[in-house]
């Protein structure tokens, strides 16, 4: 069994309402002695489904399970929060240490290319961003250390984490990509655009660490007296160890009661928007991942009937990487309106990028197909690691 091949079977049961237990599989695999690093990021397709089915106890338990293969250090210490002190039972096996050539091959094959170089890898290794928990542990030492001990009850908490990590990024050893600067004023002005409804939310798509959750928690919360008994942003996070970084912060920043941060992938998670707050419920969505699946993820808001008429979509790194299926979508839809923005990246002066805001017309029909040389194209802004990428055989 391999993290790749774990992850895509559950995930394959899951979408095809598998109709046993996947914890329950999950589970069994522990029992016949795999080592939970070898199929870690399977957890992610389990926190899914706890989340689905609102099971707080499994939710507790997946979480557990991650806490325990994730890196030592401020990252574990947020997942422990989130684990309640569940202890992990003494039947799971966990590999302490780091990784021989025969583990990276099989979880993180990506990473293959290294071990000619070095004898073993760090489980944690990511392609070209050094330690990445390494790096944001850092960022939550820098928040902690900074913040007053009467956070978050000290007014303006939520604007000083804000200000924070951007001098966090500031700082060139530590660079943090967020939507600041331009991006940032762009985003606010997005929010400004229409008159709020009591029932709407902004769904945000790529949640990070939750920087712009934040932001956008405290644009819906400008009013007199908030409604405190709902969420107001709902923000959907792939990896679950940056979703619980992004947990932990708004909590220091004092709005959680506004903010739900959603695990999973984007596609899997956003079906489940009308049915947590209604048909016509989004008045606002804000895209900041992997390009080349906004426009695919667009089509699943408006095929479920999530978008009010007049909502607004603002999608980053449009340039760069690249959404341009995404623009082809918004620019040629009877559906929609758009304008697109150029601008420096946050804190890169030279480097450009484009945001684009596209207003929602109501259901109009389709756009045209896009050209070959358009999908072409798309497929050029993935990233040649993720292309190459194969799951090694269980």
């Amino acid at each position: 069994m391999s993290s790749p091949s774990a992850h895509a079977l559950l995930w394959s049961l899951w979408t095809t309402a598998f109709p046993h237990s996947l914890g329950s599989l999950f589970k069994e695999w522990l029992h016949r002695g795999i080592d939970l690093g070898d199929m870690s990021t399977a957890v992610e397709v389990l926190l899914v489904d706890s989340e689905w089915k609102r099971d707080q106890d499994e939710d507790l338990t997946w979480m557990c399970l991650l806490q325990h293969t994730s890196r030592r250090g401020a990252c574990q210490e947020v997942m422990r929060k989130y684990c309640r002190d569940r202890e992990l039972p003494s039947w799971v096996r966990v590999q302490e240490g780091p990784w021989n050539e025969t583990k990276v091959s099989k979880n993180k094959p990506e990473l293959a290319k290294y071990m000619q170089r070095f004898a073993n890898l760090e489980k944690f290794a990511q392609p070209a961003s050094g330690n990445h928990w390494e790096k944001l542990g850092a960022v939550i030492d820098f928040v902690e250390h900074r913040l007053s001990a009467a956070a978050p009850q000290v007014p303006g908490t939520a604007s000083e984490i804000l200000r924070l990590l951007d001098s966090f990024a500031q700082r060139r050893e530590h660079w943090l990509k967020v939507a600041g600067g331009a991006k940032a004023e762009v985003l606010v002005y997005t929010h400004g655009l229409r008159t709020w409804q009591p029932y709407e939310v902004v769904v945000e798509c790529g949640t990070f660490i939750g920087y712009s959750a934040i932001r956008l928690a405290m644009l819906t919360c400008r009013e007199e007296a908030p409604d405190k008994t709902r969420p107001r942003v709902f923000t959907i996070e792939v990896d679950p160890i940056q979703a619980c970084i992004a947990r932990h912060l708004v909590d220091l920043a004092g709005v959680s009661f506004a903010v739900e941060v959603a695990i999973g992938q984007v596609r899997d998670v956003l079906p489940k928007i009308v049915e947590l707050f209604g048909a016509e419920s989004v008045g606002m969505v804000f895209m900041d991942y992997k390009g080349t699946a906004f426009h695919s993820d667009l089509d699943t808001l408006e095929d479920t009937g999530a978008l009010g008429t007049d909502a607004r979509l603002l999608a980053d790194n449009v340039a760069l990487p690249g959404a341009p299926l995404l623009l082809w979508h918004l620019a040629f839809s009877p559906s929609w309106e758009l304008v697109a923005y150029a601008m420096m990246e946050f804190l890169e002066p030279n480097t450009e990028d484009w945001m684009a805001l596209g207003r929602y017309l109501g259901p109009a029909g389709p756009a045209p197909p896009a050209p070959e040389s358009w999908h072409h194209l798309s497929w050029h802004t993935v990233p040649r690691h993720l292309i190459t990428l194969r799951c090694t055989p269980m």
